[in-house]
C-alpha cells in the first residue's frame, strides 16, 4: 500500500503523518499552497468554511442540524433520548407516533427534572368547545389522551436557548392526538444552572407509552 499520494501542488503528502498531526477521521487539505491537517469534529458538527474563507473547519451548521433521532422499540414507562445542545440557540422536538397505553397523557420533562420548576398556559380545541388549562409544575404535557381512540399523537416544541446557564429555557409547543383534540400555547423550564442534556417522557397516572413512539431533535445555531 502506497504510504503517499499527491496533493495538487505536486508536493507528496506522508499518510503516516496525518495519524500523527491530527488523528482518526482526520482530513488533509491545501491552505497558503501547505498541507494542512484536521481534526474528526464532534457528534453532530458539520465540515464547513471558516469566517475568514481560508481554511475548512468542524462545527455547528447554519441550518438546522440533526441531533438526535430515536424511536422506542418496545413499550415501556419513561423514554429518554440524550441531546447535546451546545453551540444551539435553538432546539426543535418532534414527537410523533406517540400513544399510551391507557387514558392518560404524555408529559415531557428535561434532564430528567421531576422538581416544580415548569411552567405553562396552553389553549385546547376538543372540536365542540375551546378551554385553556395551566401546565403541570412537573412537567409539560405534550400529548393528549390517544388510548381511547387507539390514536397516534404527535407534538412540536420549538425550544429558545437550550444550551444556557443563565437563563430559562422557553417552549412554544403545538400537539394534538391526530383526530379530535389538540392544544398550543408556551411552556418553560425554570433551570438556569443546566444545559438540556436529556428529553425525558412519561405518562402521567402510569401506564406505558406504546411502541414505535418517535422522537426526533434538530439544532439550529
Amino acid at each position: 500500500m502506497a504510504t503517499d499520494s499527491l496533493n495538487p501542488y505536486g508536493s507528496k503528502i506522508d499518510m503516516s503523518e496525518i495519524a500523527t498531526q491530527a488523528g482518526d477521521g482526520a482530513l488533509v487539505f491545501t491552505a497558503a499552497g501547505a498541507a494542512a491537517f484536521l481534526a474528526s469534529g464532534a457528534a453532530g458538527e458539520v465540515l464547513k468554511v471558516n469566517s475568514g474563507g481560508t481554511a475548512l473547519e468542524f462545527g455547528a451548521g447554519s441550518g438546522f442540524v440533526l441531533l438526535a433521532d430515536s424511536t422506542l422499540g418496545t413499550a415501556a414507562t419513561t423514554m429518554q433520548v440524550n441531546v447535546t445542545t451546545t453551540g444551539y440557540k435553538f432546539i426543535l422536538i418532534l414527537l410523533s407516533d406517540c400513544s399510551t397505553s391507557d387514558t392518560n397523557f404524555v408529559l415531557m420533562r428535561f434532564n430528567a427534572d421531576g422538581g416544580n420548576n415548569y411552567g405553562g398556559v396552553f389553549i385546547r380545541n376538543s372540536g365542540s368547545a375551546i378551554s385553556h388549562f395551566v401546565c403541570n409544575a412537573s412537567s409539560i404535557q405534550v400529548v393528549e389522551d390517544t388510548a381511547a381512540n387507539d390514536l397516534k399523537g404527535f407534538c412540536t416544541l420549538l425550544v429558545t436557548n437550550p444550551a444556557s446557564t443563565s437563563t430559562f429555557k422557553n417552549c412554544w409547543v403545538n400537539s394534538g392526538d391526530g383526530v379530535n383534540q389538540c392544544h398550543t400555547g408556551t411552556a418553560l423550564w425554570n433551570n438556569t444552572a443546566n444545559a438540556i442534556s436529556t428529553i425525558d417522557l412519561l405518562v402521567n397516572g402510569g401506564g406505558n407509552i406504546t411502541a414505535g413512539a418517535r422522537v426526533t431533535v434538530y439544532g439550529l445555531s
